[in-house]
């Protein structure tokens, strides 16, 4: 940096372990007053608590010049990118496009797979899968709970289903980049997080999470709910009982 100014780019930093944030706090206390920038790119979550202390002080110490976050890339950004990636019908690309909602990395793994003729990336079915292990019980359970559910849920609900304290159950699956708050519903970051937590559930580990699931929805009594309820008994086979349900609804409804 003494003849000429140095670019330094870090990516991944939320995968770094504690000897390279060490490393990188030192240097970059020995490189504030040169010609030396920095970029360090991360994602939002998992935040680990050694790299926002790392980010926490450069910014008290004023060499933090920039803190950027990059939104989501336009649809036909996506679909460009899907594109790149192989050869896909419009139909795939528009499907990388639904479900990688803005995230390139997502876009990339999703086209990748369709090209390949799999259902889900290997390498997010594995991510997903390590993030699943290394929640507690109740967290485990409520994503479970809403990868049965198929949709956001109101945050009371949500809670209820699983059968957890949300303030207890929510913070850890969230920390992990598996769910989001928005507004008064939880739900996941993607819906190909959902997807690949519940391909990961067992057989009889989905059978029970769409029986208790119709068995909660036909409690509520309204037709709307008894519509919900009937789908999770045809996710299981029982469609007798699906279709008792329906008529048991418009009656009610008629009445």
């Amino acid at each position: 940096s003494s003849t000429c100014p140095v670019l330094v780019v870090l990516e991944d930093m939320h995968l770094a372990d504690e000897a390279s944030l060490g490393v990188l706090s030192h240097v970059t206390r020995r490189v504030a007053d040169r010609r030396v920038l920095i970029i360090a790119t991360r994602r939002e979550r998992p935040l680990r608590d050694r790299m926002a202390a790392l980010e926490q002080s450069q910014r008290q110490r004023g060499t933090l010049r920039a803190d950027i976050t990059v939104g989501p890339l336009a649809e036909r950004a996506i679909s460009r990118l899907a594109h790149a990636v192989g050869v896909l019908t419009e139909e795939a690309a528009d499907r990388v496009v639904d479900v990688a909602e803005g995230n390139a990395l997502l876009a990339v793994e999703v086209a990748r797979a369709l090209v390949a003729g799999d259902p889900l990336p290997l390498g997010l079915r594995g991510s997903t899968r390590a993030a699943a292990a290394r929640l507690p019980e109740q967290a485990r359970t409520l994503v479970r709970t809403l990868a049965v559910a198929g949709r956001d849920l109101e945050s009371r609900e949500a809670a209820e289903r699983a059968g957890v304290e949300l303030a207890s159950a929510f913070p850890s699956a969230e920390n992990e980049g598996l769910l989001v708050s928005r507004g008064d519903r939880v739900g996941f970051r993607h819906a190909l997080l959902r997807e690949s937590i519940y391909a990961d559930m067992s057989g009889v580990e989905r059978a029970e999470g769409h029986e208790r699931a119709a068995a909660f929805l036909a409690a509520k009594g309204s037709h709307n709910r008894a519509a919900e309820a009937a789908s999770h008994l045809r996710a299981i086979g029982r469609l007798a009982e699906a279709g008792q349900l329906l008529i048991q609804a418009a009656s009610r409804a008629r009445a």
